[in-house]
């Protein structure tokens, strides 16, 4: 198989490029982006540890049963901004909406309570979004909320709550900054001015282009505290705590579907908790960058075409690509948990991909040689012959192997004399008829015809496919064209044709078997001193009373059934000692 790789080494760099760039191509464009961001869901959620000092404070059903219907006086919220400040927070971020105004007295009490906080304070605004560049940056077009400009005081900070939804509806992303339309400087997310404001935004810059939100469990894992237990003095927060007050009843309607809700919604004050979290315990998810990918895609996807091409054996090429789909799923797995998230479908693709196209091209191959191999050997050997060739068409690539065959060789006895008395045309007739019938016993007798060389024919058994009686096959073919010859004969005799005799010389030994030639024009064939032996017992035909006459080792391995009688020893060009001869 490796001179067939070798020979096609160019079309199967070609599978493997041409998969490879399709994949890449694909991905650019984001095909498969749905389907690709729920099995990311799969590697990248899970169980994770929490900061101790993030805690939400939820607008819970209990707390609307005990407080009242929602909306509550902002006279409440002015409540829960005193109760706090007495455990001394680090920051609290409220996620409800004061864009609007209350009563007079409501809205003076909740301005009076911010004013006397010790502590900062988040407000959420939200927008209209707008991709502001390409690098990712987005700004709002327009303000859909934003708190009261009473409720602004010098501790008080503004934080983009806006999140991203996929198509599919999950939030797996969100904004760390957004422009503002009338500004400069740009607001950012609700968790990030959040941990700024309680002074502990441990990273040195903020990203500009959406983020990954890393989540560090279904709904409701991270602590929260119903707000009428606040209020009433039942509990409190620890001292230097991140706090988040938001919505955690169904009924308000304020939630998120999450990658790790398993059908549940979460709400949506958890999500920006999730976020501050994520940053207060380090976790990050990024995607890979393009070259990363680009570069997996090419590995796996040269190594899978490589595999196909090499390994011979469907059975262990399907073994080796299985190994090297699980050692692309640890790897995509094991990269997840250090943040980095290679695409799972174009993951797997990269090795699964090229390699259909390999197989395809490995089929293709096989096809155009098993028609060349019929084109070639259909007219020299057997059907049952050719069968086996066509098994493993590897046996007869370029080059050859040495082989334990035996070598037929046959000639028209005066046939000088025989071409000057008839004409050209007559010649041809004859020896059509002649290599005719010769010819189907060879074939008839499982021998590969190799050439005619003039009046001679040349045969041989034992290549491509072994075959355990070759010299009984050979001796056997011999005697049947002996046979036939007669038959023949008295067809020439009743046409007035010359009468044929033959001298048929055949030797058993090690020959070089296999494709001789150019890759242009090959001829299967067999090369060898047996060869000039087999051809050299042909010519002694001439001089000793035998018409068939085999070497020693043919005798032996022709066993019993035949009658042979010694000829002698013969000295034959390029051997040492002399070859034993029988008739």
């Amino acid at each position: 198989m490796k001179k067939v790789f070798n020979a096609h080494a160019v079309g199967y760099v070609a599978v493997a490029l041409a998969g490879s760039l399709i994949l890449i191509g694909l991905s650019f464009w984001g095909v498969f982006g749905g389907m690709e961001r729920v099995l990311e869901d799969r590697i990248t959620t899970g169980s994770r540890p929490i900061d101790p000092s993030i805690v939400i404070i939820g607008i819970d059903d209990a707390s609307l049963e005990r407080i009242g219907r929602w909306p509550w006086p902002r006279s409440v919220f002015g409540q829960l901004v005193d109760r706090l400040g007495a455990s001394h927070p680090a920051a609290v971020g409220i996620d409800v909406s004061f864009s609007e105004s209350s009563t007079v007295a409501d809205d003076a009490a909740f301005a009076r309570a911010l004013h006397r906080a010790t502590y900062p304070i988040v407000f959420p605004i939200e927008g209209v979004l707008s991709r502001a560049d390409a690098h990712g940056a987005f700004s709002y077009v327009s303000i859909l909320s934003s708190p009261r400009s009473d409720f602004i005081t010098p501790t008080t900070v503004l934080g983009s709550v806006n999140t991203i939804t996929d198509p599919d509806g999950v939030v797996r992303s969100f904004l760390p900054s957004v422009a503002m339309p009338d500004s400069a400087a740009p607001v950012d997310a609700f968790a990030i001015a959040l941990l700024k404001a309680a002074g502990l935004w441990r990273i040195n810059y903020v990203p500009t282009s959406v983020t990954r939100i890393v989540y560090a469990g279904p709904p409701h894992t991270i602590r929260s505290i119903p707000a009428w237990r606040i209020l009433s003095g039942e509990a409190t927060i620890p001292t230097n705590a991140v706090v988040l007050i938001g919505s955690t009843a169904s009924d308000l309607h304020d939630t998120v579907v999450a990658p790790t809700g398993g059908g549940l919604a979460m709400p949506g004050v958890e999500v920006h908790a999730t976020i501050a979290n994520m940053f207060l315990e380090g976790y990050h998810l990024a995607d890979a960058p393009g070259w990363a990918v680009a570069g997996w895609i090419f590995f796996f996807g040269g190594l899978a075409v490589a595999l196909v091409a090499r390994v011979r054996r469907a059975r262990q090429v399907v073994g080796w690509l299985a190994a090297e789909g699980i050692i692309a799923t640890v790897g995509i797995v094991a990269v997840a948990q250090v943040g980095i998230v290679i695409p799972v479908i174009y993951g797997e693709l990269a090795w699964a991909f090229p390699a259909l196209g390999a197989f395809v091209y490995r089929y293709s191959i096989g096809e155009k040689e098993r028609a060349a191999i019929r084109s070639l050997f259909s007219r020299y050997v057997s059907k049952e012959v050719l069968a086996e060739i066509l098994k493993n068409p590897g046996a007869i690539a370029l080059g050859g192997e040495e082989r334990e065959i035996t070598v037929l060789f046959s000639d028209i006895r005066g046939f000088t004399t025989l071409s000057e008395s008839l004409p050209p045309k007559e010649i041809a007739r004859i020896l059509n008829d002649y290599f005719s019938v010769m010819t189907e016993e060879v074939i008839a007798h499982g021998g590969v015809l190799d050439k005619y060389i003039g009046d001679a024919i040349m045969a041989f058994w034992g290549a491509p496919v072994e075959d355990s009686r070759q010299a009984q096959n050979a001796i056997g073919a011999a005697l049947a064209m002996q046979r036939r010859l007669k038959e023949l004969n008295v067809i020439f005799a009743q046409r007035g044709d010359p009468e044929v005799r033959i001298g048929i010389g055949i030797y058993t030994g090690p020959a070089m078997a296999g494709n001789l030639g150019s890759p242009r024009r090959l001829n299967y064939t067999v090369i060898g001193d047996t060869v000039n032996v087999a051809s050299r017992l042909e010519g002694l035909t001439k001089q000793y009373p035998a018409s068939i006459i085999v070497g020693e080792r043919t005798k032996e391995y022709a066993g019993e059934g035949y009658s042979f009688s010694e000829l002698g020893t013969v000295a034959v060009k390029g051997k040492k000692e002399g070859v034993k001869i029988f008739g």
